[in-house]
């Protein structure tokens, strides 16, 4: 018996971020609309991110088109500030782009919701969501 092979639906459109933009005053990065238009909902094999502290931070997968839509209106609702989401660590954590106007703009940053209090729930890993792309590396000892 053969594998039936299906058609694939656009992981994410034109149409997508146009609502996602909508829901910020500063403009979301292209380079984010990038991967999230070929990656979203997917797991990558560079998945590793060492920050300057030198933590570890796995990326487990890009975010899907839901979450990349619905999480950044539950986040302002829950008074946490302008954030878009853009992938989950291996426990549930959100890796999420600033986008407030403050001097953190397009800096990464890992949202702890679990385990933290609010205050402490946000910790920036990288200055920028391009560093974090490119500082991506494939970990084949986890392997």
């Amino acid at each position: 018996m053969n594998i039936r092979a299906f058609n694939l639906r656009p992981k994410l459109g034109p149409k997508n971020f146009e609502i996602v933009q909508k829901m910020f005053t500063t403009e979301v990065p292209e380079l984010y609309k990038q991967y999230l238009i070929q990656y979203a909902g997917c797991s990558i094999k560079e998945d590793t991110f060492t920050d300057n502290a030198g933590c570890k931070w796995i990326l487990a997968s890009f975010s899907n088109s839901s979450d990349i839509m619905n999480l950044p209106k539950e986040f302002k609702t829950a008074g946490w500030g302008d954030w878009i989401v853009f992938g989950y660590d291996e426990g549930g954590w959100h890796y999420c782009i600033n986008m407030s106007t403050t001097e953190n703009y397009n800096s990464v940053f890992i949202n702890r919701w679990t385990d933290h209090e609010p205050e402490n729930q946000f910790v920036k890993i990288a200055d920028s969501f391009e560093e974090f792309m490119q500082g991506l590396q494939e970990d084949n000892k986890r392997l």
